[in-house]
């Protein structure tokens, strides 16, 4: 305080009494005091009001108040400010009340000279400031507590427990206490309670000056959450426990998204190994395909072109060897456009996924005679060469769940966008889904690797699928966010 003036209000009826305060204060020049004085609390409530003030001297006999009525007003309005009780009455009772309710120093007129007085007010702001200082940690402590979510706890040598309420104790206050083998049967999972509890005594038991665990809370309410508790052993020279200080912080989230993660690792990996059976199912196929036609036609071929050689072959039979030849030769042309089509139709590259579709939904029919209706409004124009590659592989792999599974005569196709999204509605009549397969919400793996792909095709552009069945049939409904078209009348999201 050296070097400042400190400003201080006396609130005292007696005038002789108030210039005494004032000759004794002036006696003092480090820190120096600038002395006010109102003879009335009213007058003294007024100057509070407008600041300024650094302590207060208080009489308790007042003409408008009396007894420690004046120090809770004065309190009221300014919690900040230090209060020096100064009475004439010498009462260690009515004293340590008034400290009790808020007064930081309670001195007796007769006894008090110019340093007592002096030392008191500055001791006051002092223990005022510390307080202050003392409060507001405290309320960091408790906003970084509660920002947390996190649960103090203190157990000491008495073998009790205290800890805050970020837990909800059971019966609601702020503050609660227990018996730790209380809190085990009270609050910890019954699965949990004995590990926890034989942990925590070997940890206070040995040399120990930490202690963890992870465990299941219960709730008000009776929710269960997964808490990390842990906590700091304090110890005396001896090694005996003084004092344990933990805290309990709740890991419920963290828990759900690693099992969300878990299960999604599990999934990945059951699709990675149902793609590598699929690569290898496609492989086989297309190798039998080329095999058992394009092989065996090009066999043939090579049978024919080789009697072009034979001696005396006559005229007419060369011409229609040679006439059978080109057309086993546009046979194989056939065949071979017909795969590379499968594995990568031209037409989406060059007249975008409307004909693309077109061409493949009649290639479909001829293959399966199943009916494919393409519903597709005008105008729908380009999407992105990965929108659109990966729209017509959604439709070719729900095609082909509709031959192998359904049973349905006819499926229908339809195509829809806005300004933000474009939407994909594969339908069959079929006989839809076992009953045991419908209405599961993370069931997608066991319908198998087709209706796995189709999501996982949707989920990589940031799109979903949805897949209803009835005995009506099923229907494929696949929504992808617009990112970007090949023509000028792109769309963007937000854009």
């Amino acid at each position: 305080m050296t070097g400042r003036c400190i400003s201080v209000l006396t609130i005292e009826d007696n005038s002789g009494d108030a210039r005494l305060v004032q000759e004794a204060l002036k006696k003092t020049s480090d820190p120096a005091y600038r002395v006010q004085w109102v003879d009335r609390l009213s007058g003294g409530l007024a100057h509070l009001a407008d600041g300024g003030i650094d302590v207060v001297l208080l009489d308790l006999g007042l003409p408008d108040s009396q007894g420690l009525a004046a120090l809770s007003l004065i309190r009221a309005l300014a919690p900040a400010v230090p209060v020096v009780v100064l009475s004439g009455a010498d009462d260690e009772q009515l004293a340590a009340q008034a400290v009790r309710e808020g007064a930081q120093d309670y001195l007796v007129k007769t006894h008090a000279d110019y340093k007592l007085l002096a030392r008191s007010l500055r001791y006051a702001i002092q223990r005022m400031q510390a307080d202050e200082a003392l409060r507001a940690s405290e309320q960091r402590l408790r906003l970084a507590v509660t920002a947390a979510n996190e649960s103090i706890w203190e157990y000491d040598p008495v073998n009790r427990l205290r800890w805050n309420s970020a837990y909800d104790g059971p019966s609601g206050s702020a503050l609660e206490t227990a018996s730790p083998v209380e809190l085990c049967a009270w609050r910890i999972h019954p699965e949990d309670r004995e590990a926890v509890s034989r942990n925590f005594a070997e940890a206070l038991e040995g040399p120990h000056l930490s202690w963890s665990a992870e465990y299941r809370l219960e709730r008000a309410g009776g929710e269960w959450s997964h808490v990390h508790d842990r906590a700091i052993i304090a110890r005396d020279s001896s090694g005996k426990v003084t004092r344990v200080v933990g805290a309990m912080l709740d890991v419920t989230g963290l828990k759900r998204a690693e099992q969300a993660l878990q299960g999604a690792n599990q999934r990945l990996h059951q699709l990675s190994r149902d793609l590598l059976r699929a690569q290898d199912y496609e492989r086989r196929r297309i190798a039998r395909e080329l095999h058992d036609s394009t092989a065996q036609l090009l066999a043939a071929l090579s049978i024919n072109l080789s009697r072009q050689q034979e001696p005396g072959l006559e005229p007419d039979r060369r011409r229609l060897m040679l006439s059978e030849a080109r057309e086993l030769a546009a046979a194989c042309f056939a065949e071979i456009r017909t795969v590379t089509c499968l594995l990568h139709p031209p037409l989406l590259d060059e007249l975008g996924l409307a004909s693309a579709l077109q061409s493949y939904a009649q290639g479909f029919n001829q293959r399966t005679g199943i009916q494919v209706e393409i519903k597709i409004p005008p105008g729908f124009g380009r999407l992105s060469s990965e929108l659109e590659a990966t729209l017509f592989r959604i439709v070719q792999e729900g095609l082909a769940n509709v031959h192998k599974h359904s049973g349905s005569q006819l499926a229908v196709v339809r195509l829809e966008r806005d300004s933000r999204e474009v939407r994909l509605v594969l339908q069959d009549r079929g006989r839809g889904f076992p009953e045991a397969l419908r209405n599961q919400e993370d069931g997608f793996v066991r319908f198998g690797i087709g209706i796995v792909g189709m999501r996982e095709r949707a989920e990589q552009l940031g799109g979903r699928l949805e897949l209803t069945s009835n005995d009506m049939g099923a229907r494929v409904t696949v929504t992808l966010p617009l990112v970007q078209s090949n023509e000028e009348n792109a769309s963007i999201v937000g854009g």
